[in-house]
């Protein structure tokens, strides 16, 4: 395993030039992408790579003068490496690590991209809004953006897409994607998701892939397609130099509402999200759920089969399809067999019971203990989210 360390403060340029509106410093999802970049370089990504399967768990914030510590695991796997980025925290008197992001880092083999056509794109488009110094993006209602995110100087719209103009004074430094020109680029047309309006904010969900054929120069080009999506909207981006050379692909970029604000949608951190740092909570073995999760993982469907299984299924017209990667009937006589306890001291005791409702009858009771045997967390209501418990998807 590799494992790169940083430490950060809220002076710190990515998270002081990123504050939610009341002040906070919270690190921009670019920020986590640019420390995924960075750690592929690190790991001896020296031509293009990509950033797969990319999701956020959790906000990274960085309270005024407290320092944060954070990593970024690398795991060797067939094609590249499987990254995790936490930082630390406490809980419950604890030391350990919470996640942030997951993805995967793989190189690329691929001829190079044709360059993008601008004055074809800006052919199909309305006029353009320009500024000498920055235009404002809707965003900016929720977030107090530093000058390392005032880069937006014109954009266009058309049906279904954009073209925006970048520049970042003073250029990129070192970064392979500067954080703050990065976010601009990838987000500033999310007016174009489908009933899009100002009053809430929008964050990242996930990246299907980012594709770096080279770092971000000062001045690009950032041609955004809606890609679909409805609670989720979903954005195709291409970014490229003033010659129209290809630097960056991104696909299926997913951005969600955060309706009711930020703190609304944070869930509190649980004990199954950390890895805690002392010796006994890292060696214990597996319990039988967690031995039985892993290997039906292990064997499952691939994110390149799921598609077109899901395309075949859809095509047979029957009401009701399984689409499985093991016997079928193995996976149900596996289910049938109940869970052993797990052994004393994995199971933590929640606190925030506030409209806890029991579970009711025997099939809501059975997947509570499945659950707490599964997840280290206890007791199970029947209104909890197994990813909000630190399920993972």
């Amino acid at each position: 395993m590799i494992r790169l360390t940083a430490t950060l403060t809220d002076a710190d340029p990515v998270l002081d030039q990123h504050r939610m509106a009341d002040g906070r410093a919270v690190m921009p999802g670019t920020g986590m992408i640019e420390a995924l970049a960075e750690a592929a370089r690190s790991a001896g990504a020296t031509g293009a790579f990509a950033l797969e399967d990319l999701y956020f768990l959790r906000p990274l914030e960085a309270p005024a003068g407290t320092p944060r510590e954070m990593r970024v695991d690398l795991t060797r796997e067939a094609g590249g490496f499987a990254a995790v980025l936490q930082s630390d925290c406490t809980l419950a008197g604890r030391d350990g690590w919470q996640t942030h992001a997951e993805a995967r880092i793989a190189s690329v083999v691929t001829d190079t991209p044709d360059p993008l056509d601008l004055a074809a794109i800006t052919a199909r488009m309305g006029d353009a809004e320009r500024s000498e110094t920055h235009l404002k993006t809707p965003q900016e209602a929720h977030l107090r953006f530093g000058p390392d995110w005032q880069v937006l100087r014109a954009r266009r719209f058309g049906a279904g897409e954009g073209l925006a103009h970048l520049v970042l004074q003073g250029g990129t430094g070192d970064h392979v994607l500067a954080p703050g020109l990065m976010d601009l680029a990838t987000g500033w047309a999310v007016a174009l998701a489908p009933g899009y309006d100002a009053t809430d904010l929008w964050v990242p969900v996930s990246y299907g892939r980012i594709t770096v054929h080279a770092p971000l120069t000062n001045e690009i080009y950032s041609h955004m397609r809606l890609a679909g999506g409805a609670a989720d909207a979903r954005f195709d981006v291409t970014i490229c130099d003033t010659r129209g050379r290809v630097l960056v692909e991104v696909r299926d970029f997913a951005m969600t509402r955060l309706a009711g604000g930020f703190a609304a949608q944070v869930a509190p951190l649980s004990a199954a999200e950390v890895t805690f740092d002392d010796a006994a909570e890292e060696s214990r073995p597996q319990t039988e759920a967690e031995e039985r999760l892993a290997f039906t993982v292990a064997k499952g469907i691939t994110a390149a089969e799921g598609p077109r299984a899901l395309a075949r299924a859809l095509a047979v017209g029957a009401p009701q399809i399984y689409v499985s990667s093991l016997p079928l009937d193995g996976l149900i006589a596996q289910a049938d067999v109940p869970p052993k306890a797990a052994p004393t001291g994995q199971s933590f005791e929640r606190t925030d019971l506030e409209g806890f409702v029991a579970p009711e009858g025997p099939v809501q009771e059975a997947l509570a203990q499945m659950w707490t045997t599964l997840l280290g967390v206890s007791p199970i209501g029947a209104q909890d989210s197994f990813f909000d418990l630190g399920g993972i998807r």
